[in-house]
């Protein structure tokens, strides 16, 4: 719920769609998040109601530093984004590689926590967003937690679990 919630709504924003099926596996390598039926380390496969899947990997321990990384694929290509040497996102499609650099996630935090900021502060003053640019709301906290909990169930299960309750 603390930590593997925010994968779960970068996941349902990258796909464009509600999870409807968790798989969950996980450990816990630190025995003391076990004395808490916690885990620290946990690989979740996802459905869409898109028909897309997707993988969730999250760890509390990188001894590297800090990594968030996300890769969509499918038949014409694949973007990746993630913690690499040179901050590069990658694009590859027929037609090849295309990079380009973004910003380390340091300094990503302050730049997206002031769009965002900005972003509050049109909706109040102009409204709703429109379709296209629908700025997150309750059903986004709800589904997310909803999605947590079959996580959380799944692993109790082992077995796939439907999201329910949103």
């Amino acid at each position: 719920m603390d930590c593997t919630i925010h994968d779960i709504d970068t996941a349902r924003y990258i796909a464009g769609s509600e999870i409807v099926e968790v798989s969950t596996t996980a450990t816990a390598n630190d025995k003391g998040f076990a004395e808490f039926d916690d885990v620290d380390t946990v690989l979740v496969s996802v459905k869409f109601a898109n028909g897309a899947i997707g993988q969730i990997e999250n760890s509390r321990f990188a001894a590297y530093g800090h990594d968030t990384q996300a890769e969509v694929f499918g038949s014409l290509g694949k973007v990746h984004c993630g913690p690499n040497l040179a901050d590069t996102v990658v694009l590859a499609t027929g037609d090849g590689l295309q990079m380009d650099t973004y910003l380390a996630h340091i300094d990503r935090y302050e730049y997206t926590f002031a769009l965002e900021m900005e972003a509050f502060v049109e909706r109040v003053h102009e409204g709703a967003a429109t379709p296209e640019e629908r700025a997150a709301d309750g059903l986004d906290g709800t589904a997310a937690v909803a999605v947590a909990r079959a996580m959380k169930d799944s692993l109790d299960a082992g077995r796939p679990v439907a999201v329910e309750g949103f």
